[in-house]
């Protein structure tokens, strides 16, 4: 079991501390190396032992099967929804899976993925979500999972927190309310 840094340590009591403030939807900021992974997973362990259910969401298999294979690593205890993956599998308490499997699951009534009730719901690469197209896959996944249980949580993680042409995804007019972690490259470097 790998052991969090004090810089991630510090990052993940931001996230715990803004997640139970209030429902608003919280970015994890952490530069590439950072170690969100592991950061992640820190937080998955938390609500695995609190009883609680969550989400994972990662733009592709290969970053599902990592990201699944670092919380399992850790103690975890997961399943996989995705198809490219051969596996559609939401009987864990905490459950990695693809945007479009997860999306196709809801809109074919899939009762094991469709009708979970996940007390958190978190979005590795959160920069990809698309939030002024109400339409993208991820707003209605998240719309979907927000209706079926109100007080769900949100925690986005990037390194990136912006879309394509600069444009924020934090601030009150955007997806995330609220920014923690704010690991650098630079912060990296001087941890060395």
């Amino acid at each position: 079991m790998k052991q969090l840094r004090p810089y991630q340590l510090q990052a993940v009591k931001e996230c715990w501390e803004a997640l139970k403030k209030d429902d608003a939807p919280v970015l994890l900021m952490a530069s590439v190396g950072a170690g969100k992974s592991l950061m992640l997973s820190s937080i998955l362990l938390t609500m695995q032992r609190a009883g609680k259910r969550a989400l994972c969401i990662v733009n592709n298999a290969e970053l599902v099967r990592n990201n699944c294979a670092t919380f399992n690593e850790q103690g975890g205890n997961s399943s996989i929804y995705c198809a490219a993956l051969e596996s559609k599998d939401a009987s864990a308490p905490i459950v990695f899976g693809t945007p479009q499997s997860i999306l196709n699951g809801i809109n074919k009534n899939v009762k094991s993925i469709a009708n979970a009730n996940f007390n958190l719901i978190m979005v590795d690469e959160a920069h990809a979500i698309n939030y002024l197209n109400h339409k993208s896959g991820f707003m209605r996944i998240l719309r979907h999972y927000k209706q079926e249980y109100p007080d769900m949580r949100l925690l986005g993680a990037t390194g990136t927190n912006f879309r394509f042409k600069g444009s924020s995804i934090v601030g009150h007019d955007c997806i995330f309310k609220s920014q923690v972690g704010n690991i650098t490259t630079e912060d990296l470097i001087a941890q060395e």
